[in-house]
């Protein structure tokens, strides 16, 4: 598809081969995430991203990845605080 819009840039049939190959690279991407395999998800959001670019769908599944795999946050209790609890 690439090459047809390389020379046709404007060629309907191919802007739409790639919108659904980035349709299926997305749909792939939450399947991974899904399941928990957060290497296989990240290499298909970047493969999402060179083919279709920038798109709400795209956003919300890079943030639902980099939420799953953010280290836990950690609350800590300054010294006052924790005096009080004992």
């Amino acid at each position: 598809y690439r090459a047809v819009l390389a020379l046709e840039p404007d060629n309907a049939a191919a802007k739409t081969g790639l919108a659904r190959i980035g349709e299926r690279l997305l749909d792939d991407a939450d399947q991974a995430l899904r399941r928990e395999q957060f290497d296989m998800a990240r290499r298909l959001l970047a493969q999402a991203s060179g083919v279709g670019g920038p798109s709400p769908r795209l956003r919300a599944l890079e943030e639902a990845l980099a939420s799953a795999t953010a280290p836990p946050m950690v609350q800590t209790l300054d010294p006052a605080s924790s005096a009080r609890l004992e």
